[in-house]
């Protein structure tokens, strides 16, 4: 079975897990992140199992270049600014990789969700909070 890696770097704590074609997590890790960037990419690397691994997807803190090759600005990760990140973890990793900011890549994941949960926001206009309902 195919399965991706997923990253999320934040600015103290790295987040490592595999994820299989039907959104189960394994292999679940969490590391400080600490630079400089080189470091980081030795520690991912050491915990990262790419058998059989369609990809990886990395999310950071912070904004992101237009390109998704690095991340460009975060007060806490000013070692980490600029590193050619997507492809150095490419290169060690031998997957491919997509980057993107930590904030996108919630959304993208809660539309999934919906999508494959098939879930609609409830109709009633009178509720506050948003409340689901299953299709």
């Amino acid at each position: 079975m195919l399965r991706a890696i997923a990253v999320d770097i934040g600015g103290t704590t790295t987040k490592i897990a595999s994820v299989r074609q039907d959104g189960r997590l394994s292999a679940l890790h969490t590391i400080p992140t600490h630079g400089p960037a080189e470091r980081l990419i030795d520690s991912i690397t050491r915990l990262v199992d790419t058998r059989d691994a369609a990809g990886t997807g990395v999310s950071v803190a912070g904004f992101v270049n237009e390109t998704r090759t690095a991340m460009v600005f975060h007060p806490n990760l000013d070692w980490l600014e600029h590193f050619p990140l997507r492809d150095a973890l490419a290169e060690r990793l031998g997957t491919a990789v997509v980057l993107e900011a930590d904030s996108n890549a919630a959304c993208l994941a809660g539309v999934s969700l919906r999508r494959r949960a098939r879930i609609q926001p409830a109709s009633s206009a009178s509720r506050s909070a948003p409340e689901w309902e299953e299709r």
